[in-house]
């Protein structure tokens, strides 16, 4: 079966199980009532409504989905003549919109993004070779997939649900429409949170809103969020390592007398507008940048909050650009064998220098040395822009809050940006408070809580033998809730079936919901092809097959 996936703290964020579907050839079949008595026995469905399946005239009918072990187990025995078993893999996210846009989803045994689309490789069953993966260190082993292979992330779910909760918070309070955050390690480069909001349930992406696929990687933060302070990381710079210390801003010249050339250029230099290639986003696949999805309500030169976090961790960090990642370690469990992270690769391509050891130290000694909110030992910084953003053809205004939080104040070990957007000015339906001064407050409180949590973490010494009962237990109840016979009635439109070539998978399956249809993916990428073809009535039809191809 597909590889499952775990926070840093061996929790399941993605799991699949084996589930089944119940067929009859009603051909074969001898007393149908007996055969529905027997059979609600075990399933727990009404006799009547089995019997009258059992009646129609086709040549394979299924008769019911989803049963556990147990139940496949108990059908065998009865050993009725014409009755059989299939199994399947059903992919199941127990933690459903908390990290979505990192975990991503898959569709039939396929990752289509996030997390289940960049590292397919590993988690679908079968060999694979260990150079594909370049930041995992394979000791050696250059064959790899014999047995499935499991994924541990740098995210903690802790860490995570804290930082999504506080932020739905504010962004309610603050009437935000919006909301991003990222929580990293500024020397490595480990995300150990990556909040969006709204999110979606990847157990039923295709439902979900063209909004909650908003990614990390969507460049509709306004760079002038950050603008300051990188006007007077330039300064720093020009004045060289050993330099004259900057006067304070109420006496300095406007941007220290830099040319907006050269903080243009400087911008560049340290890496502000890099492609960041870290997951691939929800809802289009692709490697890095910045999906369909994430084109909408963009703002015209702007930036992700990936780049922002990446950028302010170089200026205190040393020196070195990092690159962020989600991938903690492999782990293949029939082996007992876990590995980690390569030293090589990420001392190496993980990471380059921007500036010098010396110009590092200075630097981070002189960023926040004016900023007033230096105190109980961490950093914080916040802002506010209004722009334009684009929607639909239309440009309208938006306002934007940044905060960007570092902890402890003499060489941070913990980094923490959070941006919020709304998508109107003034006046507001309530009272709301400065986003700037509410987003500090939320910022000192958050800061300490989250590095004691971090402080405390200690890497599990033994990974988990089994499936968490638990999930599975919430994973069977949710599939019984899910469940609902599809109703026969006239024909219409509504058992017509629609048109869904041309659309993305999630649209697709959004328009074939109503259906209740078994839906067979084949490929990735836009949906190219559909079998039952548009207008075909779908009074006897069970499955249906799309054939997906990626865009040239």
């Amino acid at each position: 079966m597909r590889g499952s996936i775990f926070d840093r703290n061996f929790h399941e964020l993605a799991v699949s199980y084996r589930v089944y579907s119940l067929y009859a050839r009603p051909l074969e079949l001898g007393n149908r009532s007996e055969v529905a008595r027997l059979l609600a026995g075990v399933i727990g469905e009404n006799q009547d409504v089995i019997e009258a399946r059992l009646k129609k005239p086709q040549g394979v009918i299924e008769v019911a989905d989803d049963l556990d072990r147990k139940q496949a187990a108990a059908i065998r025995r009865l050993k009725i003549a014409g009755v059989f078993c299939n199994p399947k893999e059903e992919r199941f996210y127990p933690e459903h919109e908390t990290a979505a846009q990192v975990i991503g989803f898959s569709g039939d045994g396929v990752g289509l993004a996030g997390v289940e689309g960049r590292y397919d490789t590993i988690l679908r069953h079968g060999e694979f070779k260990g150079d594909t993966i370049p930041e995992i260190d394979f000791a050696g082993q250059n064959i790899l997939g014999h047995s499935r292979m499991d994924l541990v992330l740098t995210i903690d779910l802790g860490l995570q649900k804290e930082i999504e909760q506080r932020l739905r918070r504010y962004m309610e309070r603050q009437q935000a429409s919006e909301g991003l955050a990222v929580l990293l390690q500024p020397e490595t480069g480990a995300v150990l949170a990556a909040v969006v909001l709204p999110s979606f349930n990847p157990n039923y992406f295709w439902q979900s809103t063209d909004a909650s696929h908003r990614s990390l990687f969507c460049n509709f933060l306004d760079p002038r969020l950050i603008r300051p302070l990188l006007v007077r990381a330039a300064a720093v710079r020009r004045n060289g390592a050993l330099g004259r210390v900057l006067l304070p801003e109420t006496v300095a010249a406007p941007d220290f007398g830099l040319p907006e050339k050269d903080i243009e250029r400087y911008e560049t230099a340290i890496g502000l507008y890099d492609t960041i290639q870290c997951l691939s986003p929800a809802g289009d696949g692709k490697e890095g940048g910045q999906g369909k999805t994430g084109q909408d309500q963009s703002i015209a030169g702007g930036v992700n909050v990936m780049q922002l976090a990446t950028t302010v961790a170089g200026l205190v960090n040393g020196g070195w650009k990092i690159r962020p990642h989600v991938l903690n370690s492999v782990l293949d469990r029939s082996a007992g064998r876990r590995f980690h992270r390569s030293r090589e690769f990420d001392g190496g391509a993980g990471r380059h220098r921007i500036m010098s050891p010396t110009m590092g130290v200075r630097m981070r000694r002189e960023l926040f040395a004016a900023n007033k909110r230096v105190a109980d030992g961490f950093l914080l910084y916040t802002d506010s822009a209004v722009g334009l953003a684009d929607k639909g053809g239309d440009r309208k205004y938006v306002m934007q809050d940044l905060l960007i939080g570092m902890m402890p104040r003499a060489f941070p070990t913990m980094l923490l940006a959070m941006a919020t957007r709304r998508d109107y000015l003034y006046p507001l339906a309530k009272p709301a408070e400065k986003g700037t001064r509410r987003l500090a407050a939320l910022g000192r409180e958050l800061l300490p809580s989250l590095y004691r949590q971090a402080a405390e973490w200690k890497m599990a010494a033994h990974v988990p033998v089994g499936a968490n009962k638990a999930n599975y237990e919430q994973f069977l109840v949710s599939r019984s809730i899910d469940f609902q016979p599809r109703k026969v009635g006239a024909a219409g439109t509504d058992s017509l079936m629609p048109r869904v070539t041309g659309l993305s998978l999630r649209k697709g399956l959004r328009r074939l919901s109503r259906h209740n249809l078994r839906i067979r993916i084949e490929g990735s990428g836009r949906i190219v092809a559909q079998n039952p073809q548009p207008g075909k009535p779908l009074n006897n039809a069970g499955e249906c097959v799309l054939t997906l191809a990626p865009e040239i």
